[in-house]
């Protein structure tokens, strides 16, 4: 049966599975090419690990000491959860193939902003900033780059506010910048990223567009609820 006897639904189904079938065999030889193997070996050399790991304590530690002083000038919770990671190989591997660049580790620490990182979680928007501002104070760290996605949402809706901070490592006397990618969030947007990735998996299925579009529209009342959580917390305060 040619394309005549079927429908455009059948047709854009068969593109886009031969689309995804092209795209797995590229991510399967990338995975499994002589350079992905070096840098997995790379990704657990000691050395590697301490840094990012040290990275990652660090930013922990300030976060953890931030959200107490905020405690006691509130008087009331201000950061639900915070989450940690180190990328996973093949997460880095795949990310420098989507990108164009070379697999190797010394490509992914000179392009990639976020091998470590790291995620707090807050109760309202206003502390999300706060805690910006209170984290790009710190004397012993940089900021590099900041991605406002709460003020410009990514096309699909996606908030966060995003820092690239670098961490001094010191190794005897040489000092390397480290760097760490925060992501500093509400409840609620953590919620809607957290769906979003549930269903990333069958967007393929669907009506690419229709599925953007609806998935915007809830980010936006992800923003109004927002914003009316910030104002009852005012007027109670108030109270």
């Amino acid at each position: 049966m040619g394309n005549k006897g079927k429908t455009k639904k059948m047709v854009r189904f068969e593109v886009l599975e031969n689309k995804d079938a092209t795209k797995e065999k590229n991510v399967q030889e990338a995975l499994n090419s002589k350079r992905a193997q070096k840098l997995k070996a790379d990704l657990l050399e000691a050395d590697n690990i301490l840094r990012n790991e040290y990275a990652i304590n660090l930013l922990l530690f300030k976060l953890k000491m931030i959200n107490i002083e905020l405690e006691k000038k509130y008087t009331r919770a201000v950061i639900r959860n915070i989450d940690s990671r180190i990328k996973s190989a093949d997460s880095i591997i795949k990310k420098l193939q989507r990108k164009g660049y070379d697999i190797s580790y010394a490509v992914a620490e000179e392009k990639l902003n976020d091998i470590a990182g790291i995620r707090a979680v807050c109760f309202f928007v206003d502390d999300v900033y706060e805690i910006a501002e209170l984290l790009k104070r710190q004397k012993d760290i940089k900021l590099i780059k900041e991605k406002d996605y709460i003020k410009e949402p990514k096309k699909n809706g996606y908030q966060s506010l995003h820092l690239i901070m670098q961490v001094p490592f010191f190794a005897g006397e040489t000092c390397i910048y480290q760097k760490i990618e925060v992501q500093l969030r509400t409840a609620i947007m953590d919620s809607w990223a957290e769906l979003d990735n549930q269903l990333c998996y069958k967007k393929e299925f669907l009506n690419t567009e229709n599925a953007e579009e609806e998935l915007k529209a809830y980010s936006q009342l992800v923003v109004k609820m927002d914003k009316q959580m910030l104002q009852l917390r005012k007027q109670i305060k108030k109270l």
